[in-house]
Formats: C-alpha cells, structure tokens, sequence
C-alpha cells in the first residue's frame, strides 16, 4: 500500500489544499498526497486567493476540486496533518486508532523543530512513516500544548488574511520538510515572496490536489 499523507481543514478550499500542494513539491514520488475538508465544499475549485499564492510560487492548482473527509481515507493515512486542534479531534472521533498519526500543523512543525530526523532513510515514504515515532520521541521536550496550535480559516474574509494563511502555512510546511530531508531539491527554501508575484518552474510531477 502506498504511503498517504492526508492534508484536512473545514471546507478543503483554502488551507489543506495549499499544504497538499507545497508536500507534492518538496516530495520525490514515493508517498501520495491528498486532501480533504471536515465539511467540504466538495467539487469546488480551490479559493482564488489561495489558487494566485501557489500560482506565484509556480505551482499550479487550477485542477484540484474539494472532496469530503471520510473515515476510509484516514484509516489509510500514515500521517494526517489538520490546521486546526478541533479538527484533530474530528479525524480522532471517527477513527480513535488514528490519534497517535493525527497533529496540527503547527504542533508538527514546533515539535520536529529540535528533532534530527529519520536517519538512514533512504526516500520519503520512509521518512513520513517514521514521523509519528519522531513526534513522539520529541514531545516531551516542548511545551506544544502551552503554544497556539491553530492555523485560522480565511475563508470569507480579505486579501492579507489569504497571505497571512499561506505564509504560515509554508513557513510550517518548510520547517517540517527540512527536518525530514525529503528526496527532492528543497527549491521552496529560495521561493520569493507571494508579494513579488515572481514565478518559479513548475515542479516535475503532478496531480490533482485532494486525490489519492
């Protein structure tokens, strides 16, 4: 069975489709990404803030349709990565078994921050198998649950709370693929900032955002 990792927010327009699309650049083709929304918008197209962000990076979002959460696709998840701790506990409610691969975003990237990573991995669905042994190995050295573990819903709301959302989103993205040393070249590390509309080349591979 391949190696899924399952990117989840409310609607899966605006925050878990951006973490889906920056993990499939910073992946080398051994694990799955895919995405999906606690209560999604499901056949939507991702929000237009979010699609002009990537789109600056040069990364291309224009294919990806929203789907809904369901217990199939987090039982089959080796690691799920929520934006919100309430929707940690929604993938845990419906499957309990999931809890010890289920975290935030944010507690993600706090935690391996002082992690060395999967030594001797040799590709990348190695190194995310290996996360929730690695989150629990570093856990007892931060004081995550003293820190704010949510990434807000800007769905709604204007342009800067959009950039706001990203930025966070790839600053906590980046940290938690540097620890890991995922197989592909770390391009993002020099990406301009969404501000300078500059672009980037398109990463070699594709799919669309929130399907296996």
């Amino acid at each position: 069975m391949a190696t899924t990792i399952l990117a989840v927010c409310t609607g899966n327009i605006c925050r878990s489709p951006v973490l889906a699309r920056l993990l499939l650049a910073r992946t080398d083709g051994t694990v799955q990404i895919s995405s999906a929304g606690v209560r999604a918008r499901a056949h939507e197209p991702i929000a237009p803030h979010m699609g002009d962000l990537l789109k600056s990076r040069g990364l291309d979002s224009s294919q990806f349709t929203a789907r809904q959460l369901t217990p199939e696709m987090i039982r089959t998840a080796a690691v799920i990565i929520t934006m919100t701790r309430a929707q940690r506990s929604a993938v845990v409610r419906a499957v309990p078994e999931a809890v010890r691969r289920t975290f935030t975003l944010l507690e993600l990237a706090h935690v391996l921050s002082t992690s060395p990573g999967p030594r001797s991995a040799t590709d990348d669905a190695t190194r995310w198998v290996r996360v929730p042994e690695l989150v629990s190995l570093e856990r007892l050295n931060h004081s995550a649950w003293n820190r704010d573990l949510d990434i807000e819903d800007p769905y709604g709301r204007g342009e800067m709370a959009f950039r706001r959302v990203f930025e966070r989103i790839w600053s906590a993205t980046d940290t938690v693929c540097g620890v890991l040393g995922t197989g592909r070249q770390p391009w993002l590390l020099s990406a301009p900032s969404p501000r300078t509309g500059a672009q980037l080349a398109q990463p070699r591979h594709s799919s669309q955002l929130g399907r296996p």
